[in-house]
């Protein structure tokens, strides 16, 4: 499995953070004093409360964006999903055996 990434789409209130390997597989969000772990199928891992109001503390964001990614990498194993395959490439025909067109 690719390495799990997140950029922070919201620092302001609500903070929030996307999580990617190749594609989308949760959010970590804060709003009201509670936080939230997400999966991309609408499960939801974890919840509970946070020091900061609508965003977190600087000793939380990092033990919360560490649980949130142990937490949507077990819940992707849990249900069988991997990164998912590269698209492969339609190849075209060779030009062996084409008639030519006149010019």
């Amino acid at each position: 499995m690719k390495k799990v990434r997140f950029k922070c789409v919201c620092n302001a209130s609500p903070e929030t953070f996307d999580f990617f390997t190749r594609r989308y597989i949760g959010y970590l969000r804060t709003r009201y004093g509670f936080f939230q772990i997400v999966a991309a199928d609408g499960t939801r891992l974890l919840e509970g409360r946070n020091e900061g109001f609508g965003w977190f503390t600087e000793e939380e964001r990092g033990k919360f964006l560490a649980t949130a990614e142990v937490l949507l990498t077990q819940h992707l194993l849990s249900r069988g999903a991997t990164s998912p395959r590269r698209k492969q490439k339609r190849r075209r025909p060779s030009r062996r055996g084409r008639k030519q067109r006149p010019t």
